[in-house]
């Protein structure tokens, strides 16, 4: 059975090598970038992990000047994908965005990556707009805007 927790440095590595499955930045970048979210107030980083491996995880931004909470990343390893492990992990994140009371949770995802559009659509994300030419270095260059508003009792 899978758990999700906060990621720590010594995730930094596991996760580099997850996202690099799907990347085409170099790991050392990736790794810079990872190592820069863990220990930031504004950023939120979870993993999955299986029988104590890693096995994917998802980070985000806090933007409090409009109190969002924007995905940069969910990512999982090939070997585990479609299996549940996303979901999971993006259901801490919502619950997190809820914890802090954010107006909402959004992302941007390469509009011909139809698993994971309908991944969020599954999870109350709604369609919210189309750039053409978004991604600079990725083959599908147009993006898909979704976003999750959420609601508070008054």
């Amino acid at each position: 059975m899978a758990i999700v927790r906060e990621a720590t440095k010594d995730d930094v590595k596991t996760c580099a090598k997850i996202e690099k499955q799907s990347s085409t930045e170099s790991i050392e970048i990736i790794e810079d970038e990872i190592e820069k979210q863990i220990g930031d107030e504004d950023h939120f980083i979870y993993v999955a992990e299986e029988d104590g491996k890693v096995i994917g995880f998802i980070s985000a931004e806090w933007q409090r000047w409009n109190n969002s909470v924007f995905i940069d990343s969910l990512y999982i390893d090939e070997g585990y994908r479609r299996k549940g492990y996303g979901s999971l992990l993006l259901k801490q994140m919502i619950q997190k965005s809820r914890e802090i009371r954010a107006k909402k949770v959004f992302i941007d995802v390469e509009a011909g990556n139809k698993n994971a559009i309908i991944l969020y659509l599954r999870h109350g994300f709604e369609i919210n707009g189309y750039v053409q030419d978004f991604y600079r270095s990725k083959k599908e260059g147009n993006a898909v805007f979704l976003v999750l508003y959420n609601k508070y009792p008054r």
